[in-house]
């Protein structure tokens, strides 16, 4: 099982990792894989399920992941309208 995840996640061929992948690397690539894993939940769920979840739930969900990879969700900060006009970028109201 950890040769098929390991050629998943890492795009390693089977024989690379049997024959000459020395056992502690393989070890090392296999303690990152739940990061890995968590990383791409996070992708996929913020943009499929997270804006639907009730508060609770979604934030449950944030915490699970971020301990699971470590780093801590943050939230984006609210840009003031002046300093996106000045960029260019124009903000219409959605009234």
């Amino acid at each position: 099982m950890i040769f098929a995840q390991l050629s998943f996640w890492y795009g390693l061929p089977y024989r690379e990792i049997r024959y000459e992948m020395p056992f502690s690397a393989i070890q090392a690539y296999s303690k990152q894989l739940p990061k890995l894993q968590a990383e791409l939940r996070l992708m996929l769920g913020e943009a499929a399920s997270v804006p639907h979840l009730e508060k609770d739930s979604r934030q449950g969900w944030v915490r699970e992941l971020s301990a699971l990879t470590g780093k801590a969700i943050e939230r984006p900060r609210v840009v003031p309208r002046a300093v996106l006009a000045m960029r260019g970028i124009l903000v219409v109201d959605a009234n």
